[in-house]
């Protein structure tokens, strides 16, 4: 959370996506840099705390990151953007019958600045289809069976919240990107 003059602002988008391998299956998808850049990124990245490296954005450059925790096919979180963006990404890896449940949290947007409005809207929309192809990089393995799921290894489970704390109030819904683009073509207020 950050003090700007008085006020606090900050947003958080979270997304999840279940695929149907064991976490450490997902971990690697997350921790070995070239399997995170078949499915969102290239990028140096060690899961250890303090490490520093890069992800390649493509036309948005190259976004420098630092670990802040690392939990071996547990939880992952890192700084993203560091000196631009300044915000943090934090994976979370939750057994789901055979399969996983990989949460992202990308938070500390900050709604102020033109690029931390600009990067939030965007990430908001994206987010949901990069995370969707983390199945396709996940290293190959027994399908979930007898699960509760689909053995199809991408079958989504996205949900997407955005919420902001200001001044103006406690955290609220701004609903699906599909309802966002809705209300920016209908000159709707964005929530």
């Amino acid at each position: 959370m950050r003090s700007l003059g008085g006020s606090t602002a900050y947003d958080t988008i979270e997304c999840d996506e279940y695929v149907s391998h064991p976490p450490a299956a997902a971990w690697r998808a997350l921790t070995e840099s070239d399997l995170l850049a078949q499915w969102w990124a290239s990028g140096d990245v060690e899961p250890v705390p303090g490490h520093r490296f890069q992800l390649d954005m493509g036309p948005w450059g190259r976004q420098a990151c630092q670990v802040l925790a690392a939990d071996p096919d547990r939880l992952l979180t890192y700084t993203f953007g560091d000196g631009s963006l300044d915000t943090t990404i934090t994976w979370r890896l939750v057994p789901e019958g055979t399969g996983t449940s990989v949460f992202l949290t990308h938070k500390g947007f900050d709604l102020q600045t033109p690029l931390g409005r600009q990067a939030y809207d965007g990430m908001g929309m994206g987010w949901p289809s990069v995370l969707a192809r983390i199945a396709q990089a996940v290293p190959a393995g027994t399908p979930a069976r007898g699960s509760r799921r689909s053995a199809v290894d991408h079958v989504r489970k996205v949900r997407v919240v955005h919420r902001r704390l200001s001044r103006t109030g406690p955290p609220y819904s701004r609903g699906t990107p599909r309802e966002a683009l809705t209300r920016a073509s209908s000159g709707l207020p964005r929530g």
